[in-house]
Order: C-alpha cells, then sequence, then structure tokens
C-alpha cells in the first residue's frame, strides 16, 4: 500500500509543478483535488480498499462531468484529472477486468480534457499524470495479487495452527513438552556434557574404526536410515488416515507417515527390523489400520495420501521380514490376509500376472520390473504363509514367485521384456526403456532375491553367473535409450 500513496505524492508534485507555471490560474479546484488524494492515501490505511473503490468509482465519472464543464483553465482540468488517482488504484486491487475498465476511463477522460482545453492545453501536462495514474493501477493490481496469495497461504496456516490448537486443549502438559523440546539443546546435550538422545540411536551399532572421517561417514549414514518414517500423530492423539478423515488414536501407538517403501524395502527396513524391534511393529500395525482405512497396503505412502508412486507392493516384504526376525508384535492373521488382498487386487495388472505369470510390456508399464518385484513379494507371502502352517497361501505364491523365469531368455541370459509371448525384438541390456523401472536390462538382471540359487543354475552354475557379474561391474558404463536423471554413479552398469 505505501508504494501506491508514494506514487500518488509524486503525482501530486507533478501536478502541481505543472500548476505554478500559470501564477494567474485559480489553483483552488487543483488544491482541493490534492487533499482529496492525500486524504484517500491515509484512508487505505484504515479502510478496506474494495468499499472505497467502488464509492469512489461512482462518485468520480459524475463529478467529472460537472467538473469539466465548469473548469475555467488547464489546472482545473489537471485537478479534475488527479481525482482519478486513487479510484484506479482500488479498482485494480479488485481484479485485472476493473483496473482496465478504469485505465480506459483516464485515458478516455484524457482525451476529453484535451479536446475542450483546445490550443491553449499542453497534451503533455495531461499525459504525465494520466501515465502516473495508470502506474499506480499497475502497482496496485499486482501488489493486490501478492497479498491475496500471502494472505490465502497465512489463512490456511492460521487454520491449520487453530485446529492443532483446539484439538490439543485439555493436553497442556504434553504442549509445554513438545514446546520444551524446541530447545534442541535439551534434546542433543544432557547436563553434563554428553550426548544422549542421539547416541541413544546411533549407538546401537559399534564400529572399530579410529578414523574420525570414517566415523563420521558411517554414522551420518545411520542416521540418514533413521529419519524416516516420521511421526504423525498429533499431541491430543489425532491423526489423518488414508481415507483423509482424522482419527482419534492412542499415543501409546502412534502413526507414522513416509513410507517410501520402494526406496526402502530392500535394506532401510531390514535394518530397522533389527535396531528398533518396537517401533518396526508399530509401523507393521499401521500398515494394518492403512489397509482397513483405505482398502490397500501403502506402496509410497505420504501424510495420509496414496501417491501411487513407484512399483510392487512392498508393505508385505517388511512385514514378512519381521516375521522372519522373530517380531510379534502384530496380528499375523491380519497382516497375512491384507498381503494376500493387496497381491491380488485388480490393479495394475496383477490379475496378469495371477494368470500368465508376467507381465508382456503391451499390457503394462515397466513389465520387466513389475514382473520382478512382484515375484518376490510373493515369496515373501509363501514363506511367511508356511512358517504360520498356512500352506495352501504358501504353495499358490510360491508358485507365483517362480514367474520370473518366464521372463529369462536362455539366448543371451537377460531376464527382458516379451511383447505378447514373443521377445521384443531389438533388445539392448544398456537401454533405458519404460519396460523398466529408473533401470535398463543390466541393472534388473539380478534381482532375484528370492531365488540367486535358481537364477544362478540358469546361468550355467556358479561361474556362469561370477563371469556376468563381472562383465555388469567391469563393461562400458555407456547407456542408450532414453535420459533417466536418476541413473547415476555407475560402476559399469551396475
Amino acid at each position: 500500500m505505501l508504494n501506491q500513496l508514494l506514487l500518488c505524492v509524486i503525482l501530486v508534485v507533478i501536478v502541481l509543478a505543472v500548476a505554478i507555471t500559470d501564477r494567474a490560474a485559480d489553483h483552488s479546484l487543483l488544491l482541493v483535488a490534492t487533499v482529496i488524494v492525500l486524504a484517500g492515501g491515509a484512508a487505505t490505511l484504515v479502510v478496506p480498499w474494495a468499499r472505497i473503490a467502488r464509492a469512489w468509482v461512482y462518485v468520480i465519472p459524475l463529478a467529472d462531468i460537472v467538473a469539466i464543464g465548469l473548469a475555467r483553465s488547464e489546472q482545473h482540468l489537471l485537478g479534475i484529472e488527479l481525482l482519478w488517482a486513487f479510484p484506479v488504484m482500488w479498482m485494480a486491487t479488485l481484479g485485472l477486468t476493473a483496473f482496465l475498465t478504469a485505465a480506459a476511463l483516464v485515458l478516455v477522460e484524457f482525451g476529453a480534457i484535451i479536446a475542450l482545453a483546445g490550443a491553449s492545453g499542453s497534451a503533455v501536462s495531461y499525459l504525465l499524470p494520466a501515465a502516473v495514474i495508470v502506474a499506480i493501477g499497475v502497482t496496485s493490481y499486482v501488489s493486490s495479487r501478492r497479498y491475496r496469495a500471502q494472505r490465502v497461504l497465512l489463512d490456511k496456516q492460521t487454520a491449520l495452527l487453530s485446529g492443532a490448537l483446539s484439538r490439543a486443549q485439555g493436553h497442556e502438559e504434553l504442549m509445554t513438552d513438545v514446546l520444551d523440546a524446541v530447545d534442541f539443546g535439551v534434546i542433543r546435550i544432557t547436563a553434563d556434557g554428553e550426548v544422549s538422545v542421539f547416541n541413544e540411536a546411533l549407538g546401537r551399532i559399534q564400529i572399530d574404526e579410529s578414523d574420525p572421517e570414517e566415523r563420521a561417514i558411517f554414522y551420518t549414514a545411520l542416521y540418514h536410515s533413521l529419519t524416516v518414517p516420521n511421526l504423525a500423530t498429533d499431541v491430543d492423539g489425532r491423526y489423518r488416515g488414508t481415507d483423509l478423515q482424522i482419527h482419534q488414536g492412542d499415543l501409546d501407538s502412534p502413526r507414522y507417515t513416509v513410507f517410501s517403501l520402494w526406496d526402502t524395502f530392500r535394506a532401510t527396513h531390514p535394518l530397522l527390523n533389527v535396531l528398533e524391534p518396537d517401533r518396526t511393529e508399530q509401523f507393521i500395525r499401521n500398515f494394518m489400520d492403512m489397509h482397513d482405512e483405505g482398502g490397500t497396503l501403502p506402496m509410497w505412502e505420504l501424510a495420509g495420501n496414496y501417491t501411487m508412486c513407484m512399483i510392487g507392493y512392498h508393505a508385505v516384504p517388511v512385514i514378512a521380514d519381521a516375521w522372519a526376525k522373530g517380531l510379534r508384535g502384530f496380528d499375523a492373521e491380519r497382516a497375512l490376509k491384507a498381503m494376500v488382498a493387496e497381491a491380488t487386487d485388480d490393479e495394475l495388472s496383477k490379475p496378469v500376472w495371477d494368470s500368465l505369470g508376467y507381465l508382456p510390456l503391451e499390457r503394462e508399464s515397466e513389465s520387466v520390473s513389475k514382473s520382478l518385484e512382484y515375484a518376490f513379494d510373493d515369496a515373501c507371502i509363501a514363506r511367511m504363509a508356511q512358517d504360520m502352517g498356512r500352506m495352501e497361501v504358501a504353495e499358490r505364491f510360491g508358485r507365483r514367485a517362480q514367474g520370473w523365469k518366464n521372463l529369462f531368455n536362455p539366448d543371451n541370459g537377460f531376464i527382458q521384456p516379451r511383447y505378447g509371448a514373443a521377445w521384443r525384438e531389438g533388445f539392448d541390456p544398456t537401454e533405458v526403456t519404460f519396460e523398466y523401472t529408473e533401470a535398463n536390462g543390466w541393472q534388473y538382471n539380478f534381482f532375484v532375491p528370492h531365488d540367486v540359487s535358481g537364477h544362478m543354475d540358469l546361468l550355467g552354475g556358479p561361474e556362469g553367473y561370477a563371469e556376468m557379474l563381472d562383465e555388469m561391474f567391469s563393461g562400458s558404463s555407456r547407456m542408450s535409450g532414453r535420459h533417466q536423471s536418476d541413473i547415476t554413479g555407475l560402476i559399469g552398469q551396475y
């Protein structure tokens, strides 16, 4: 608002500078217009813009017609033009259409004044104030757009904060604990100067390494592994479920979020199953609740939302690995039921996988990667079902887990895409295509973690397997096909 006020002051100075060139002129109307403009500028600080704008826009055109008819000098006409400064500014705050309308009226008035002034008038005398008036409108329009955007953001933030505070009523002690915890030093360092909470988390693994740089690298990586999933439960126990509704939960059994499982099922969650078994059991209970709320296990859950990002149904290996490591703090029957439901859901060509034992490229994008990851997830279901004595489930998913072999080409030793029942022509294992997920044929060729011995047999035994591994690591890092920014830092084709 101060920017527009400054422009109005500049406009007043310009008009007065023009006016004083004619000392004999009657400057009364100019003085009145100047007072009105400056008063209007002050009024903007306390009165809503839109209310003043609407009133002024109705009054000024009528006053213009009368004033132009009574004008006795060029200065009178300049004063009349000056009166348009704030109407244009306020109309600009109402929107682009209103601003353009006001600007057009200024130009029309400018032409009318020139016509009435006749040969005695100087066009520049009127054009300069008119240009400043339009500039005032432009800055008003731009600043009002920014103000509205900031206001919307502030309103949203205020609503979120108000909601959080209102829900926290009756939990003053919890709020106090949270506010106390804002002091990072309280969390990081105890009274005697020793690291406490961080040491408890990172000290679960002790390494025999004297080099401080190597220790820093290791513990930094461990810290990164512990940053997610994040706590999503509010201080009063409420959380947003995967049905996007607010649920009342138990602070002793909190809800977590950020389950980017395609990124974490291979290594991070198996590590957390060892380092944080209690929290892992809570993750799995969360999975069950998410399945009940939203109808599916998380694939890449974020703040209660199913992002449908990445591939596979990798809540399954997290659950199965926890079960294999002896974690029992969850309902295994409920978990197995959800795992089977997820693997057989009518989405992402899972019925095709169930019937054919592989995904043809014309039926599903990233067909090779999905076939391999579905096979691994099914193997996890089979293993857990077998341990639970559910042999019919174990046998069914054990068969499905062998479907990866349907994409193995014995002629070249690669797991590669099929078009229908035929191999896709022109296969190049270095090519990055939409038949793989952020990878190529080389990088997915060894993703059979549930059947390494079976894969080894197909490659001619341990020696053939080792030769292909050596070729992957020692070969050229050149790739063909589409650019994939996620594939970087290659060692050979790995």
